[in-house]
């Protein structure tokens, strides 16, 4: 290792020299771990250009301008992956920075296309397409350029859809600022159109916007507000996101970039389009007058305020999509802006940079004229929105209180056919109460009547059995008063001697004489009876 050249949230970056060649390198370290090869390997800068640099000399056109990956090293242990990269000096926007105040000469740019052309076409012939292109990225050393950072990197026959961020805000294509999940190679084509556009106009890019609305207001102030025959889809796409098209009628690109050659604005023009089926293709844009009508030379190096001095303070920071702030780079360009605009005036000649014509319609064509007319446009519209939130809030609010009055309505309506419902339960449970207590009446009057009856029946079998009972106590009188006369006439029986019975009385019904035995003492049937003159009344004698 030689030095740290630099880094970002994903890698850092180290020169170093490779002891085998003797050739300076540049190693990314990547900061994330991995746990085998295999993952590794299927990290997209590395498949990518592991495919487009399948050889080790460059033997195809357009090959020399990819970065090449001279190896990858991964650490088992630690888990750390390293990626070795040919060294290059400087990048794109470090180039341009050096000629401020001036900005790059046309042959500077045409070289400088030629080679970012070759490489994208190059990169689209062989079935990918770099998802992030910018000055950033595009990496000079002496006379050679080589697009860099294939982290956003996809195949073109990849299947949508891929990540709606991508690229940085400035070179964002429309259908990426319209959160379309379904573009393609195209999206590159318009961010180089939008560098060779910053390459004659730096340090200003041509869509600088705070956000991506503003980005979207500066393109529609430039190509004009697109209509259906322009690019249906993109409409389409912008209502679905609820996104709404400035109406701008568009200025030409002569008029913003005066410094470019008519071959010049014409390729901006072909890059620059809505509908991006039809942008022309990298291949073609190679075939453009802008470059076959001229010597490409390597116009890197040049004379005079143009000097380009290169270093390690200039190296591409390697990290994807990390966006590069530019807040300062823009004042500066403001304050150059208004002394050329000054110097320019003095001698007669007039900068029609920012002089933009949105056409009679609008209202803004004289805000335009002055130097600073985009910042008064994005702030006259800023005013316009915020007067269009303050309404729709508003509306929002009525819109609620509507839903709310409704629902009250909805409530009250609802506690009456609860009350009419309940009324008709409550109606409903007297009456059956009413009808029940009835039938429980009826019932407790039935029951009553059976019971009377059931009574009378009761008093009449005690009576019945009363009189049974007075009857037998009669007839048993009855009885035992004949028992009573009969033991009266035979009482005197018991004055007889014993053995010594009469003649005539001695004798019973069968003529014997038995009544002699009969005073015997305690023997014989009767002999108790009769001789202690008990009242005891004989069972024989109810026989009899």
């Amino acid at each position: 290792m030689i030095t740290r050249l630099g880094g970002g949230s994903f890698a850092d970056v180290y020169k170093a020299l490779e002891k085998s060649t003797g050739e300076l390198v540049a190693i990314k370290v990547l900061k994330r771990k991995y746990k085998k090869w295999d993952d590794c390997n299927e990290l997209m800068e590395c498949r990518s250009l592991q495919k487009l640099h399948n050889d080790s000399t460059y033997n195809k056109p357009g090959e020399e301008n990819i970065i090449k990956l001279k190896h990858i090293i991964f650490i088992k242990k630690t888990g750390q992956l390293n990626l070795v990269f040919e060294y290059m000096e400087t990048d794109l926007l470090e180039l341009m920075k050096s000629c401020e105040p001036k900005t790059l000469k046309e042959d500077q740019i045409r070289d400088i296309m030629h080679q970012t052309l070759s490489g994208l076409a190059f990169m689209h012939k062989y079935g990918f397409f770099h998802r992030d292109m910018k000055p950033e990225n595009l990496l000079l050393t002496r006379n050679k350029l080589k697009i860099a950072d294939f982290g956003l990197a996809r195949e073109i026959r990849s299947v949508p859809p891929y990540t709606e961020y991508v690229s940085t805000r400035y070179y964002r294509a429309p259908e990426c600022i319209l959160k379309s999940t379904n573009y393609n190679s195209p999206i590159d084509i318009w961010a180089l159109g939008c560098i060779m556009a910053e390459m004659y106009l730096h340090p200003q890019p041509l869509f600088c916007g705070a956000n991506e609305k503003e980005v979207l207001f500066k393109i529609c102030s430039v190509l004009g507000t697109p209509t259906h025959d322009v690019w249906n889809d993109g409409i389409r796409q912008a209502n679905i996101i609820g996104m709404k098209f400035p109406t701008c009628a568009g200025t030409e690109l002569e008029k913003i970039i005066p410094e470019a050659s008519s071959e010049a604005i014409d390729l901006m023009k072909s890059m620059l389009k809505w509908d991006p089926n039809k942008r022309a293709t990298a291949k073609n844009l190679l075939k453009h007058p802008f470059f076959t009508n001229h010597i490409i030379d390597n116009f890197f190096y040049s004379s005079g305020n143009n000097d380009i001095i290169f270093g390690e303070n200039s190296f591409k920071k390697f990290s994807n999509s990390n966006e590069r702030g530019r807040k300062n780079e823009i004042k500066k360009s403001e304050k150059i802006e208004k002394e050329s605009n000054n110097n320019s005036s003095n001698t007669g000649n007039e900068n029609n940079i920012n002089n933009f014509e949105l056409g009679d319609d609008d209202n803004y064509g004289s805000m335009l004229n002055e130097t600073d007319g985009f910042d008064k446009l994005l702030n006259q519209l800023k005013k316009e929105k915020i007067e269009e939130d303050k309404n729709y809030e508003k509306q929002k609010k009525q819109k609620e209180k509507e839903k709310a009055k409704l629902k009250e309505e909805e409530f009250d309506l609802n506690n009456l056919i609860d009350n009419f419902k309940d009324t008709n339960i409550n109606k409903n449970k007297f009456e059956n109460k009413e009808t029940k207590n009835k039938n429980d009446d009826t019932g407790l009057f039935n029951r009553r009547k059976t019971e009377k009856k059931e009574i009378n029946f009761y008093n009449d079998e005690n009576k019945m059995n009363k009189e049974q009972n007075n009857n037998n106590h009669k007839s048993n009188q009855n009885r035992r008063g004949n028992a009573r006369h009969f033991l009266e006439e035979t009482e005197n029986y018991g004055n007889f001697n014993f053995g010594e019975s009469p003649k005539k009385k001695n004798k019973d019904i069968d003529g014997n004489n038995n009544f002699g035995h009969l005073n015997q003492g305690n023997s014989g049937e009767f002999g108790s009876l009769f001789g202690n003159k008990s009242r005891r009344r004989p069972d024989k004698f109810y026989e009899i």
